[in-house]
């Protein structure tokens, strides 16, 4: 079923879990991803759970992109999808919990310098699947040990959230 996060046409409490893999952060404003916050904690049953990821404001690539015009990105090929607002960690969690989630995690996600990784990885589906691109991936997963560091959501491509509906 196909519907508008923000207009949802399911019951109050119809799902234990609800993911969204950035998906609200195609809004034009911050007030419709809050919006599609409320919308969301409307249909997830009590005690249910909220798994979201959103680019991260933080990551100099995402600010880049979205200080740039829609239409000089899509000429250069960069960008296929409409680029609306988004947040950082704590503007995320300040808008879950004023939805009436409960915050459990926040983190930062792909910290691999992703536009390369993704046209390198479709470069080898294309002209080397197998060894090399599984290579490839070893060598990128070694990106993510930058998770654990202090400059995580500056390095990190996404956020992703887990919450609790109250």
């Amino acid at each position: 079923m196909a519907a508008d996060v923000r207009r949802l046409p399911f019951a109050d409490g119809a799902f234990d879990v609800v993911v969204s893999n950035s998906t609200l952060d195609h809004f034009d404003a911050r007030d419709e991803i809050r919006v599609a916050l409320e919308a969301l904690h409307r249909v997830i049953a009590p005690g249910g759970a909220l798994l979201l990821t959103l680019d991260n404001l933080r990551h100099p690539a995402v600010a880049l992109r979205n200080a740039l015009p829609q239409a000089w990105l899509e000429r250069l090929g960069l960008i296929a999808y409409p680029v609306g607002a988004t947040l950082g960690p704590r503007r995320l969690r300040h808008m879950l919990r004023d939805a009436g989630f409960e915050v459990l995690d926040i983190a930062a996600l792909l910290h691999c310098p992703r536009l390369f990784a993704v046209r390198r990885a479709r470069a080898l589906d294309r002209h080397a699947p197998g060894a090399a691109h599984d290579r490839f991936l070893r060598r990128l997963s070694r990106w993510e040990s930058l998770a654990n560091r202090p400059t995580r959501f500056v390095t990190g491509h996404y956020i992703g959230a887990l919450a609790r509906r109250l």
